[in-house]
């Protein structure tokens, strides 16, 4: 079963931030 939805909430965000900053770099997005 999917126990400590905060841990798996946390987890997901923490991807999506990844994901977000790998996009980024590959846009150039860093100043």
């Amino acid at each position: 079963g999917r126990q400590a939805k905060k841990g798996s909430n946390w987890k997901t965000g923490y991807h999506a931030v990844g994901m977000y900053r790998e996009a980024l770099r590959l846009t150039g997005g860093q100043r």
